[in-house]
Order: C-alpha cells, then structure tokens, then sequence
C-alpha cells in the first residue's frame, strides 16, 4: 500500500516517473458532496455558543506572479522542463490506442493517446483538480504536482512539485493563465491548509504566496473556494473569507464580524458574487447571495434566500443565474437575478436540472455544468426524468423562465452541455450501454444535434476507469480527464487511467 509520503514513479527524467495503465461502460456522475454543509451548521452552532478553452472564463488581472508577499516564505523552486520529442514513454501505452483503433468503424474517431497515472499518491486517493487549457496544453494538479501534457499527443510538457500537500485550487484562470492553490504548510497530516499561492500555467513555475490567517474563531475549513474578479483573488471558506491582491498577495479585506453574514464561497469573472451564511438573532440561520466590490469587500447589493434554502451554484455571473436547495441537496429552486440583485425570474422545472455543482463549501460557486449564452440558459435533465434511463438538454429564456426547447440526446446516455462554438451549442452524450460516446452540436433555434465526433466504441473498458471524467473539446479534439486517483496501492496507482484524447 502506498505510504504517508509519496513522490513519483520510476526513475528520475523528463517524466518524472512513467507507466503504463489499463470496464464496462461509463457510469453516470457520482452525487453531489454535501460534508461542507455539515461542517457549515457546526460552525455556525460555535459561533451561536462562542460569540480555457472556449467555455471557461477568463477573469482579469495583473500579470505579475513572481513577487513573494510580504512577510510570506520563498515559492518552492519551479521544476518545469519540455517534454522529449522521439520514442513515446511508457505511460501513454500506445499498444490500448492501437488495438482500439484496429477495431473502429469508419465513421469513428481514433483514440489519439490513453495517460496513465504518474505521481504515487495517498492511500486514501486524493482529487485531480482542473483541467485548465492553455493553448495546445492540459494542466491538472493532485496531491504535490501540477503536471502539463501536450493535448496533441498526450506527452508531459512540465512538471511542478509543491512542497506541501494540495488543498484546494481555483476552477479558473486569471487572463493571463494564471491559477490560485492553497497547499498545507506543514507535512503530511500535521500541516495545516494554509498557503496560498499562485501558479503561471505558461511557463509552470509558482509565482507569490502569503500565509491565510485565521479571520475569526470559526475560521476553521481545509477547504476553500477560490475566484477571480479584476485584479483580487477571493478566498472563501465554512465560517470566513478573505481577498488578496493578485499582483503581489497583499491582503485586500476579510470577513466582517461573525454577529453578520459572513461570505463563504464564490463566483467571478466581471462581477465577484458571494454566497453568505447569516446567523439569527437567538440561534438559527439563513443564506443570501452578495455582489462584493472586489477591492474594499464592501456589499454592493444583498438577495435574501427563503428560509431553509441554501446556495447550490452559480449557473452564470453574468447574466446572474443562482440554483438553490434544501439540506439534502436536492434542488428547489433557479433565479435569474437582475444587475442590482433584485428577481427576473424563477425557472420553471429547476427541481428536474441536473448541473452537478460541487459543494459550495469546497469549490468555485461557477463550477456547475451549465453553459449560458445571451439570455439562453442550457442545463441537463436529470437521468429518468423523461422517463427513459438517460437524460435531455433543454433550453431556458432567461427573461420569462420557461424552456423553449429540448435537444434531442441519444436515448441510453446521459448528455451534458460543454459550451458554445459561436452561436452553437457544444455537447457530449456518454452512453448507458455499450453505445458510441459522441460529440454534438444545435444551430441556435435548433433542437436535432449534429454529430461532431464518435469516440470508438472499442474505448470502454478504459473510459469506464476514469473517475467522473471532465470534458473538454476544443481543434477537433476532445479529451476525458479524470477527476479522481484512488490509491489502493502501487501497481493499482501505476494503472489508473487519467486521460483520454479522441481525434481523426
């Protein structure tokens, strides 16, 4: 079994350590998380008793990343480097892309590259946070390594090691690519999550980072929800928040006293919404939604939710789309918000979306599935809600809330918007059975789906491997990456799947 400390495999070189990895059809997302919401009623129980790619968006910001904060430590030395051109190494086993390939119909796509896992990770497995696209580039990050791959071919670009284990990191990059992390400053176990850094994913190497001081005595989470909006960077987590300038890390505002609402989570891009926890006079709580101004942390405007509601996800920050739920996670309710906060409209049949937001407690509030363009919303159905065992898209108008239409999806697979290509919606259906997982798109207007891509059917048995794979699709390409590495054990960790990329 793996230990406490862990690095990667195989000898030192440009790879680090490589391998090779190595069924059944892909199986439907995992349910949401809720462990934050447990931990958010504890906390506010002791404050009562104490007192890329096309369809991600690309925030604003300075370009600097190289000036440590005041007061903060020295960055861990960047160990970024290119990847060789010649033989291909051992952990993008091309013997899977030829035997699948050699099986394919005529109207398939090839299975360009299968990766398989290089970093020796925790017996508990540990997340794979992003992936973010930079040009013809793919980063991920897990446990103590940002790792970039050539979305080409699949080779390893550069590789950077942190010293501590990663907590958490931002869904989004600034416009000039850069990424925030949180990492333990301590090792192992006894590190606490702690430093914040930033990341250039152009060139791997880490920029400044500052220390998160506690902002009050509930200020106790290990996991954070990361965002961008002009030139600050917010950092929310269960029971306190705090903003830092992206320039150089200098600490903007924090949390205001814990007697208010206190913001937890959020959303950015053009405007920095914030999901706020209040507390009751004499006990009890509710939730609100916030715009904050991104330098002073002032509250431009409030949205009060009903009482037992809670903040699901951000669907758009601009239009202002905000789901909302219950404790058990299950979904009641989808606002359109005005500019000022104030309701446009309710959606109609928001208890049928299936967004598959993160837990608002250990993620971008923006990290729901969903893709908004002008005043159209397009969100998934849940699985079985028509009925069938697979699912639909449909469109909403924003302005009224009602669905105009619905995409017709493949019958046994489960459909999921990936983002716009001009006016065109983009979409993946993964299939139930052992049926091709395709790649579409709907003219505006449109309901009938025009395949892009097949992904051979041949390519199963290794989908089915990764974890709750993110999509992206992007130069006729697209690529599954896992977003999950279990770690039951060394020969296992040597065969997960990480990444597959299809093409012609």
């Amino acid at each position: 079994m793996s230990q406490p400390i862990h690095g990667t495999y195989g000898p030192p070189g440009p790879y680090g350590s490589l391998n090779p990895h190595g069924g059944g059809a892909q199986p439907p997302p995992p349910p949401r998380r809720r462990g934050g919401r447990a931990l958010l009623a504890a906390v506010a129980a002791l404050v009562v008793l104490g007192g890329g790619g096309a369809w991600w968006y690309a925030g604003t910001g300075d370009r600097d990343g190289k000036s440590p904060a005041a007061g903060g430590s020295a960055p861990p030395p960047a160990q970024a480097h290119p990847g060789p051109s010649g033989t291909a190494p051992p952990d993008l086993d091309p013997a899977v892309a030829d035997r699948v390939n050699a099986a394919r119909a005529a109207d398939e796509a090839k299975l360009l590259y299968l990766r398989r896992n290089t970093v020796d990770v925790p017996a508990s497995g540990v997340a794979v946070h992003g992936p973010w696209q930079v040009g013809d580039t793919v980063v991920t990050a897990m446990y103590r390594t940002i790792t970039a791959h050539s979305a080409a071919d699949g080779r390893e670009k550069w590789r950077l090691a942190l010293d501590g284990d990663l907590c958490s990191a931002s869904t989004r990059m600034t416009a000039d690519r850069r990424i925030a992390v949180v990492t333990k400053d301590g090792p192992g176990k006894k590190g606490d999550c702690r430093r914040l850094r930033m990341i250039d994913l152009n060139t791997g190497r880490a920029g400044w980072e500052t220390r998160i001081d506690k902002e009050n005595g509930s200020d106790v989470s290990e996991t954070y929800s990361l965002a961008f909006t002009g030139g600050t960077v917010a950092v929310g987590r269960l029971g306190a928040s705090s903003a830092y300038r992206l320039t150089d890390g200098k600490r903007l505002f924090g949390s205001p006293p814990v007697t208010g609402c206190v913001p937890y989570a959020f959303a950015g891009g053009p405007k920095l919404v914030a999901a706020a926890s209040c507390l009751r006079p004499g006990g009890g709580g509710r939730e609100e939604v916030q715009e904050l101004d991104p330098v002073t942390g002032a509250v431009r405007w409030r949205h009060p939710l009903p009482a037992g509601s809670r903040v699901q996800g951000v669907y758009s920050v601009a239009p202002l789309v905000v789901a909302v739920g219950d404790d058990a996670g299950a979904t009641t309710g989808v606002f359109a918000l005005t500019d000022s906060g104030a309701r446009r409209s309710a959606l109609t049949g928001a208890a049928g979306f299936d967004a598959h937001c993160g837990d608002p407690g250990d993620s971008e509030l923006l990290s729901c599935r969903t893709v908004v363009d002008g005043d159209t919303l397009y969100v998934a159905t849940a699985p079985g809600a028509d009925g069938g065992e697979g699912n639909a898209i449909v469109a909403v108008d924003l302005a009224t809330g009602k669905t105009v239409r619905r995409v017709a999806t493949p019958a046994k697979a489960l459909a999921r918007p990936l983002g716009m290509s001009g006016r065109d919606l983009l979409f993946d259906a993964a299939p139930l059975d052992d049926g091709p997982h395709l790649v579409g798109s709907v003219a505006p207007g449109g309901t009938t789906p025009r395949v892009l891509m097949r992904a051979p059917v041949g390519r199963a048995q290794e989908e089915g491997r990764l974890s709750d794979p993110e999509p992206l699709y992007a130069d006729g390409r697209y690529l599954l990456v896992t977003g999950r590495v279990d770690g039951f054990g060394d020969d296992q960790e040597r065969e997960a799947a990480t990444m597959m990329a299809f093409g012609t």
